[in-house]
């Protein structure tokens, strides 16, 4: 049985794990990797929503996690809930941009994510406190970049130049993509006076306050150096050999 599965477009819900491993004790990981449909951020919310109830019933069915969770923001921010009543005999938990908790103190906050997730803020902007200081910015090509040029994340330097000069002066920066999270030294290179943050920590205290609430359900965990990862590729290529690698680099630091 699988302890925690993280569902993913690609790799970028890699950048979860080693929070996940310095936080619990789980021994048996699963990353399902649906980089057949990657990007998910250039997906209609139907078609996510077929995806993603195709894929989380093989995993289902043949791994029984205890707890599932979306490393992509594109799923946390648009159909999350949609799943959620889907599969509501499932412990479901995904990452997702929060914006109302940071503080601005009059400085704006540059939100990168996918064009769904820009989609859904744009939507929905004027339920968030401080909305005028939030500038919204879609990076529709930024992932599959990142996935790309994951052994030499500089090849994207010129991209983010071309996307980003007119923002120079920002002091906040909103990860709204996991995979951004591996061109931080590449933003802060752009941006070397800004505050880079992400939903890593709230999606990590959500799942603190489930698990204190059902030990029962890990009871038999094991010491974190014994954590195993299982790695699925939904389109099968050399890239395995690569993701194996960073999963391991994740999980020792």
């Amino acid at each position: 049985m699988i302890d925690i599965v993280i569902i993913d477009s690609g790799l970028g819900g890699v950048s979860l794990l080693s929070r996940l491993t310095q936080t619990f004790c789980f021994k048996n990981y699963l990353y399902f990797a649906d980089n057949k449909n990657l990007p998910y951020g250039l997906k209609t919310k139907k078609e996510l929503i077929l995806i993603t109830i195709k894929n989380m019933k093989k995993i289902i069915k043949k791994y029984k996690p205890k707890l599932i969770v979306f490393g992509c923001n594109t799923i946390g921010t648009t159909i999350i809930e949609d799943i959620k009543k889907i599969f509501n005999n499932q412990n479901i938990f995904g990452i997702r941009p929060i914006l109302q908790d940071i503080n601005f103190k009059n400085n704006k906050t540059l939100l990168l994510a996918t064009n769904r997730t820009i989609d859904y803020f744009k939507k929905n902007k004027n339920n968030l406190k401080n909305n005028k200081n939030i500038i919204l910015c879609k990076m529709s090509l930024l992932a599959n970049k990142v996935e790309n040029n994951i052994q030499n994340l500089d090849n994207i330097v010129p991209y983010l130049k071309s996307k980003l000069q007119r923002y120079y002066q920002i002091k906040n920066i909103f990860l709204g993509c996991t995979h951004y999270y591996f061109i931080k030294n590449q933003l802060k290179y752009l941006f070397p006076e800004a505050k880079i943050k992400d939903g890593g920590d709230y999606l990590i205290n959500d799942i603190k306050t489930f698990v204190c609430k059902n030990l029962f359900l890990f009871k038999n965990v094991k010491n974190r150096k014994k954590v195993k990862v299982k790695v699925i590729l939904t389109k099968k290529s050399y890239q395995i050999k690569v993701y194996k690698k960073l999963i391991s680099k994740e999980i020792l630091n």
